[in-house]
């Protein structure tokens, strides 16, 4: 099973992309911008 996951404090993904995926007990995770939630 796939799970997608979304954290609502981080910042909003650029483009077409998840911040984690889950499947099989494993978590994929993106990568990150240089830049803050607060800021932008």
């Amino acid at each position: 099973m796939i799970k997608q996951i979304q954290a609502t404090k981080a910042s909003a993904a650029v483009g077409p992309y998840l911040q984690a995926i889950k499947a099989n007990g494993f978590a994929y995770l993106s990568g990150m911008l240089p830049f803050g939630s607060e800021s932008g």
